[in-house]
């Protein structure tokens, strides 16, 4: 943990930028919707229910070929990442004291964190840098170079 107050200059950049929430998320869902419909389907696209409006902080796709696809996008210049490569209960905080779930066997949660990419879903993404994102993901799958 850290001691993440908000400072004066930070709520002075916040309150200017909370302007734009609005059409941040809308950017980020465009970005969305364009992944949705491109991406390959040998890949696993994040689900939600239909009665909420995801802000799309984050994009994050399952791959059975995490490290390979990861790997691939980072040496053709395409930001990714992923949250939580240990799964939480296999974290040293829960294995020290006495945490129930030390040395516990979650097989979804660690499926889940073997899997997990996020691609990247900020809102000044132009139509080009998508374009990027999406043709090398489907390279990567399909044995094209984007």
């Amino acid at each position: 943990g850290y001691n993440s107050r908000l400072d004066a200059l930070q709520a002075a950049v916040l309150s200017v930028k909370l302007r734009h929430l609005d059409a941040y998320n809308a950017a980020r869902a465009a970005v969305a919707k364009r992944y949705y419909s491109e991406l390959t389907k040998d890949l696993i696209l994040p689900s939600h229910s239909e009665d909420i409006t995801p802000c799309w902080h984050q994009f994050v796709v399952r791959s059975e070929k995490k490290k390979e696809l990861c790997s691939y996008l980072t040496t053709q210049g395409v930001g990714c990442g992923t949250f939580y490569p240990v799964p939480l209960h296999r974290q040293k905080a829960f294995h020290e004291g006495n945490c129930s779930n030390a040395g516990a066997y979650l097989p979804v949660a660690e499926m889940i964190s073997s899997q997990s990419v996020y691609l990247p879903i900020w809102p000044e993404l132009t139509k080009e840098q998508v374009d990027t994102v999406i043709g090398t993901v489907n390279g990567f799958y399909f044995g094209r170079v984007a």
